[in-house]
């Protein structure tokens, strides 16, 4: 009768009951199948049991005479689950100490009650009340461990994310708030606009934004989608609109190609009808997905500008339709990182706002010598009836203090952690949540009932003096093990999954409880959950800060690792294998992703890109290197430079490339250079005698050394010289 009802609720919660303990049971919430809430799951299931326990508990003592009880014991962590055993006999168990620690939680339990230990009550303190019964000594354990019993559910569920009031209200920007309101009822009513929201990092551009999208949340009157520039993507062509148009086609960047390929195709056809495949064509080219031989036919002999100005055309023809169909809010995060081309196309949208419901908000900071600063410049001169710039300032003194007070639900905050806290910040209100975070960290300031109290000793407190300082020291305060996994994923990159982090770090299958010791701490934040779950930093200067922690040598380790793995699973990011086998300090294996990349960013009309991408290429090439891959770099470097004019620099290449041919005798970077060379003497400088010159040299070498291409190449440049 007992066990009847010991199953039951682990049953109805998804919980797997793995072992009868004689007068017991052990059970499993997240193995072999997992829930976002497997928590919360087993302190319902425990609460359930105890429930259903009481009537039969009578009828025990009625019955039998016998006082019958029940006690629930429930841990969270990190085990191994298997079959283990032989053929004739196996059991699906877990090893690992959180499974005995979850025992040692029910053997100390008072009869009838439900005890949970610290990990578990970390993750669902908003949903119950509890009792803290204070730190037991375990029986295994060296250091006590702090535990509470379960109570009841609350009435109105907390937050499950953050520290439990840990909070406040958005304080010091009510104007800001209020013009944005008013520019989102005006595109609810079918009024486009352009909005920006310029300040600092860490003044609240993105929590004015989030608050914005509440507005609308539930209600289905706009379409909001977002893109987000980084740091360390200055230089990868459209990244921005990668993220956005990513989000408007429900596409995930771990998604196999025919998987996003069906994606982009499905939206296209919905918006475009039937232009659907023209657009697909140049999207695929922008999101970085490689073109079928159909459309490899219509790309290649297009020049690089139709080549941009096709695939701008259809990125604007895409929102248009999908502002026309529903009022649509677009959102670029951190444009003050984004790539040239990414600002061009950014400039391209703004005329859509005379025509249909779109709104574009721009988030960036206010760096006059930005590309950023001058599409404010443009909107404000161009579209002053659309345009409403926002520049946000630090909070004054007070706005500081009501923040604190907001934050902690402190009255009469003690002078000296008042103090502290402004004198750190400065104003920005993501400095005075990290510094309160250190304080909190380091047990200054401690919760007392239903409220934070500062210590007598706050005044002794080394606080840091920059917001580096800060997140430093709230990175020295992770585990080991830990502070490795973020270190690894500020080496990968934007985004980055369990099984890149395993292959960096070998810690093998502790990584998933350091992203989740992680999460907890909000240091990163979870991007996607399937196909794998993908983490990415929720500060950009966090992953500076973590990154820069490295040693060189580990730095350089990571890198290759993470290369060596890219390359085995996603050889187009060549981006980010660039990156990687440069930070790794491999400039051979680095060679061709640069080049690649220049290439990318050369047929994206990205030319500023471009130029750097081949003339790092260039500086990499050594000894021993494949000798085509550096003619790419300086067929490429010219061509580029020749087209954002700068005739002298790309004649100057085209001279060093036949140097290199005939430095190391290969006749096709010396034909190539030589029919490039004349071809720009020809066309920019109007010196046809040295460009004939140049070209009967050409046909010389190429005919000496059977260069089929480069002959070919001779005669239609000649023929056009000519």
């Amino acid at each position: 009768g007992a066990f009847d009802r010991f199953f039951a609720p682990v049953e109805r919660y998804g919980g797997t009951v793995a072992r009868l303990l004689g007068d017991a049971i052990l059970a499993y919430f997240g193995a072999p199948t997992a829930h976002e809430d497997d928590p919360e799951r087993a302190v319902l299931a425990g609460l359930a049991i105890l429930e259903s326990m009481e009537p039969y508990a009578r009828e025990v003592k009625a019955r039998h005479g016998i006082e019958f009880a029940v006690r629930v014991g429930i841990n969270t962590g990190l085990v191994v689950v298997a079959d283990l055993g032989t053929e004739s006999y196996s059991e699906y168990t877990a090893l690992g100490d959180a499974a005995n620690v979850a025992a040692r939680m029910e053997q100390t339990a008072e009869p009838g009650t439900v005890r949970i230990a610290e990990a578990t009550h970390r993750l669902v303190a908003p949903l119950f009340e509890f009792e803290d019964v204070g730190a037991l000594e375990v029986k295994g354990k060296s250091a006590p461990i702090k535990a509470f019993r379960v109570l009841r559910t609350k009435t109105k569920r907390g937050r499950l994310r953050g520290i439990e009031g840990f909070s406040a209200p958005l304080i010091g920007r009510d104007a800001e708030r209020e013009k944005l309101r008013s520019v989102l009822d005006s595109l609810i009513a079918g009024r486009g606009a352009i909005a920006a929201l310029i300040g600092d990092a860490g003044l609240g551009k993105s929590r004015l934004a989030s608050e914005l999208r509440e507005l609308t949340a539930g209600t289905g009157t706009v379409n909001w989608h977002q893109g987000r520039a980084l740091s360390y993507d200055t230089e990868t062509p459209f990244a921005p609109f990668v993220d956005l148009l990513n989000d408007m086609c429900g596409i995930q960047s771990e998604q196999d190609l025919e998987i996003r390929r069906a994606a982009l195709g499905a939206h296209a056809v919905a918006l475009v009808g039937d232009q659907a495949a023209h657009a697909v064509t140049y999207l695929s080219t922008l999101l970085g997905i490689p073109p079928t031989p159909e459309e490899e036919e219509t790309l290649k002999y297009l020049p690089p500008p139709v080549l941009r100005d096709r695939v701008f055309k259809s990125v604007v023809e895409m929102i248009t339709s999908a502002a026309a169909a529903k009022p649509l809010v677009l959102v670029i995060d951190d444009l003050h990182w984004a790539d040239s081309t990414s600002l061009e196309l950014f400039e391209a949208l703004l005329p859509i706002t005379d025509r249909v419901p779109l709104l574009i908000l721009a988030m960036f900071r206010g760096q006059r010598d930005n590309g950023a600063w001058k599409i404010h410049e443009i909107a404000a001169r161009e579209y002053p009836h659309r345009y409403s710039a926002l520049e946000l300032r630090p909070l004054t003194e007070d706005q500081s203090a009501d923040l604190i007070r907001a934050l902690l639900h402190i009255e009469g905050i003690p002078a000296t952690l008042r103090r502290l806290v402004l004198e750190k910040s400065e104003g920005n209100p993501f400095f005075v949540e990290e510094v309160l975070r250190t304080l909190l960290d380091s047990g200054v300031v401690v919760r007392d009932g239903d409220r934070w109290v500062a210590t007598e000793d706050v005044a002794d407190v080394a606080v840091p003096d920059t917001l580096a300082s800060v997140v430093q020291t709230r990175l020295d305060a992770l585990d080991t093990e830990v502070r490795r996994v973020l270190q690894a994923g500020s080496v990968v990159g934007r985004d980055f999954g369990v099984a890149i982090l395993t292959e960096l770090t070998d810690l093998g299958s502790d990584v998933p409880g350091a992203l989740d010791v992680l999460l907890r701490r909000e240091l990163i934040v979870e991007s996607q959950n399937l196909p794998e779950r993908t983490f990415t930093f929720r500060h950009a200067f966090t992953r500076d800060v973590a990154y820069s922690t490295l040693l060189q040598s580990t730095r350089r380790d990571f890198h290759r690792l993470a290369g060596k793995w890219l390359e085995e699973r996603h050889p187009d990011r060549v981006n980010d294998l660039a990156r990687h086998f440069l930070g790794a300090d491999e400039p051979t294996r680095a060679l061709p992703f640069v080049v690649a990349s220049g290439d990318r960013s050369f047929h994206a009309f990205s030319i500023p890109e471009a130029i750097r991408y081949y003339r790092t290429a260039i500086d990499l090439f050594g000894d021993g290197d494949d000798v085509d891959l550096a003619r790419r770099a300086y067929e490429g470097l010219g061509g580029s430079l020749a087209f954002a004019g700068d005739v002298d620099a790309a004649i100057a290449t085209y001279q060093e490339m036949i140097a290199l041919g005939e430095r190391t005798q290969h006749a096709p970077t010396r034909v190539s250079g030589l029919n490039k060379l004349a071809m720009t003497q020809a066309y920019m400088l109007g010196r046809m005698e040295e460009a004939e010159q140049q070209l009967l040299n050409a046909r010389e070498v190429a005919e000496e050394s059977n260069d089929l291409t480069g002959l070919a190449e001779f005669h239609v440049v000649y023929c056009a010289v000519n």
